[in-house]
């Protein structure tokens, strides 16, 4: 009869015949995910039996994965924040440098924006919602648009709203491009992760990013700044005197960010994540 530690063994020399990277951990990931046991006390459980269920969608995973499918989209759920997510193809997944710069982020609308009385943002190219969703979240009187050009990650948004139950009613999810739907001076908060991947990396990115994440929220042309010379361009349009604009970018971006900027736009924050790359800006409008 087929073991826990056979099913293991067998996994990772698959994974590692298909060229998957971290082979053990993925696949430790995937068959704690079967067995419904925490990664760390998967060991305990080596000698156990697997019934032929288990070894059928272990099996199938690993094809996924040896595919280079992201372990994100074979599992379909993905932690941010500390609540799990639901993502697949057609949307970005959240990624752990996105929670940290959130992080520093509400302390910023914290200490700028008086949330004691309702307020408004946008989350601009939402994706799975992360960002929205946890902003809402955060923010008792926050009411928030969800915004993305894809109906597929809308459609992965719409999901995820089930999994705030507390900022039901305060976010609306809008189909467009970019900020071209917002009314002029609606925000008291623009934050936007944006395609920032130049194009001519984007051959050049791992196949579990490259040909599986959409092109769509990756491919930020030209130095893969060309979202944030529209969504600069336009923030003054749609961003209320004394509001805030808040970006994630690529590490190296920052200097052009800081020089796309309108003077009107003044920068209060910029930092980098832990690994000591260059994340995130905040401007507030004067």
């Amino acid at each position: 009869m087929l073991t826990v530690r056979d099913l293991m063994r067998e996994m990772v020399a698959r994974l590692e015949e298909a060229g998957v990277s971290e082979p053990r951990p993925g696949a430790s990931l995937l068959l704690s995910a079967i067995l419904r046991v925490e990664r760390g006390f998967l060991p305990l459980v080596y000698a156990d039996p697997v019934t032929e269920e288990q070894t059928r969608i272990a099996r199938d995973w690993t094809a996924r994965r040896c595919r280079h499918e992201p372990v994100q989209y074979v599992l379909g759920l993905w932690e941010f924040t500390g609540r799990m997510l639901h993502v697949g193809p057609g949307a970005l997944i959240p990624r752990p440098e996105t929670e940290e710069w959130l992080d520093r982020l509400a302390d910023i609308i914290s200490d700028r924006i008086h949330v004691e009385w309702p307020w408004t943002f946008a989350d601009i190219g939402t994706g799975t919602g992360a960002i929205g969703l946890s902003l809402a979240s955060r923010f008792a009187n926050a009411f928030g648009l969800l915004t993305d050009l894809s109906p597929d990650a809308l459609g992965w948004a719409k999901r995820n709203l089930g999994v705030f139950p507390e900022a039901a009613g305060r976010v609306a999810l809008v189909q467009g491009d970019l900020t071209t739907m917002l009314r002029e001076g609606a925000l008291d908060l623009l934050v936007s992760n944006p395609p920032y991947i130049s194009r001519d990396e984007m051959a050049g990115l791992m196949p579990d990013v490259r040909d599986w994440e959409p092109a769509l929220a990756l491919d930020g042309g030209i130095g893969g700044l060309e979202p944030y010379r529209l969504l600069l361009a336009d923030a003054l349009r749609v961003v209320r005197h004394g509001g805030l604009v808040a970006v994630e970018h690529g590490h190296g971006q920052r200097r052009a960010l800081l020089d796309l900027a309108e003077p009107a736009l003044e920068p209060i924050e910029i930092f980098s994540d832990v690994a000591g790359l260059e994340r995130c800006l905040v401007w507030r409008r004067r």
